[in-house]
């Protein structure tokens, strides 16, 4: 028999929607999504195989592979508000194939073979979640022609996409994959002014992530799986999910909340919450986007230590977001998604730098999120055997791929099958905890601090060598 048993045909039914309109989550993509009626939250206790606590990408992917694989199996996925109002839908839309963790803690425990080999799963994996996205129909923007433009804005920076591609290319990242674009070459495809050359990488693309993970849940449901919203899990223990008014009953329960994670008992120190901080344009007017280019829907960034990562939208908005917030004292969470004044404001002087054609063009939307920061950068899966509570998470910024991977490869350990591509690293490896407060939060403070004043003297053609300490801490 199935190690997580099998249901009727009856029990498919997926969650009745509400006659409410589902509160929208922050931001630009939740702002521009089409309005709907929320789901039901649960209402009555169930027996189910999974129970998977979050609707965002890891939770979504999860029940996506479970069902794909086996349409008899009963699961359910609960949502503490709507779908996508995490990192899922607050994000910058990258689709990009970099390995969620620090390469050199899985080399020190695993060896370079491996991480080639994992590398090489991301790498597919964005084609493999094209093709879903194909497959199933979902209109999210999805563009995967212009891969990624890493803009340098500083001879320091300069040296580090130089040193960035060598090291990618010893990891497993295929050379032909990668090129060199000079400061003519850059301004002419991406529209940045103002570099002095730029890494280009493939595969890698862009889109908007809420339209994804809006289309994921309606597959899941489309596969059998049921999904409630406005659901919060009140308590979990082993083989069941307590939640306001109802009990999910499982064989297995997946915690896939990411930042949120912080949030449940005993689990504080899981993952540091880092908030990012992301602003849109309104649309850009025909002769500014013309004078721009950037049609390719490239993925563009920079190679700060506070780096900046954007999309220009095929709505022609530029979403531009990044790093800087300072982190609250007791892993306190961006829920409301209130953009931080300072990286905000920092990110508009950005963007006008990069993209002086833009500069009369304002700014509609500001929002923020938290990312959830493994201590040692690494996102993990697992099973608990003797519990069967499972988790996954833990993608520092890099979780629209990487998400599909890990969640194929927790489908699998919570079939109990083997993986046919052997043991991979986000099942092997276990992150430790963070140190307890007030200790990361000194830390965190030091850290931005470190890389902001780091990125200023890299500003006017210096080096800033102790930028090199901090990295060693955060991977």
């Amino acid at each position: 028999m199935h190690p997580l048993g099998h249901r009727t045909t009856a029990e498919h039914d997926g969650a009745h929607p509400s006659s409410e309109p589902a509160r929208p989550g922050p931001g630009l993509w939740h702002a521009k999504a089409r309005v709907r009626r929320a789901r039901s939250p649960l209402r009555d206790d169930l027996d189910v195989d999974v129970a998977i606590i979050g609707g965002g990408f890891s939770g979504l992917w999860t029940a996506y592979h479970l069902l794909s694989a086996d349409p008899a199996l009963r699961v359910v996925v609960v949502e503490r508000d709507v779908i996508g109002f995490g990192a899922s839908g607050r994000n910058g839309g990258w689709l990009m194939a970099a390995a969620p963790a620090n390469l050199r803690v899985w080399e020190r425990q695993f060896g370079l073979k491996a991480v080639q080999r994992a590398q090489a799963v991301f790498i597919d994996a964005v084609g493999e979640v094209a093709q879903v996205v194909s497959i199933q129909d979902i209109d999210c923007g999805l563009r995967l022609a212009g891969g990624a433009v890493t803009v340098a804005r500083s001879p320091a920076e300069v040296k580090r996409l130089m040193d960035r591609h060598d090291e990618m290319v010893r990891t497993g990242w295929p050379a032909e994959g990668m090129a060199w674009l000079e400061p003519d070459a850059v301004a002419e495809q991406v529209g940045a002014q103002g570099t002095l050359g730029a890494l280009a990488v493939r595969p890698c693309g862009t889109l908007n992530p809420v339209a994804l993970v809006r289309g994921l849940a309606e597959a899941v449901e489309q596969l059998g799986g049921r999904v409630f919203e406005r659901t919060s899990a009140v308590s979990i223990e082993p083989g069941v999910v307590r939640c306001e008014g109802a009990e999910l009953h499982a064989a297995h329960v997946v915690v896939a909340t990411e930042a949120f994670t912080v949030q449940q008992s005993g689990e504080g120190r899981r993952y540091l919450p880092l908030a990012s901080t992301m602003i849109a344009t309104a649309p850009l007017p025909a002769g500014v986007r013309a004078e721009i280019g950037w049609s390719g829907g490239e993925a563009v960034g920079d190679a700060h230590h506070l780096f900046f990562y954007a999309q220009h939208t095929p709505q022609g908005r530029i979403a531009i977001g990044g790093r800087g917030a300072p982190y609250r004292l007791g892993s306190a969470l961006a829920v409301e998604g209130v953009a931080d004044g300072a990286t905000s404001a920092r990110l508009e002087a950005t963007l006008r730098e990069v993209w002086p054609q833009a500069e009369s063009v304002p700014i509609e939307h500001r929002w923020s999120g938290s990312l959830a920061v493994p201590r040692d950068w690494c996102a993990s899966c697992g099973v608990d055997a003797d519990t069967g509570i499972a988790w996954i998470g833990g993608y520092a910024g890099h979780g629209v791929a990487a998400s599909f991977v890990l969640a194929r490869s927790l489908a699998l350990q919570l079939r109990g099958i083997a993986d046919p591509d052997g043991p991979m690293p986000w099942t092997l490896h276990r992150p430790r905890q963070w140190e307890p407060e007030p200790l990361r939060w000194m830390a965190s403070q030091a850290i931005v601090r470190v890389l902001a004043s780091s990125d200023r003297k890299e500003s006017h053609g210096g080096h800033a060598r102790r930028a090199r300490l901090v990295h060693r801490f955060t991977g």
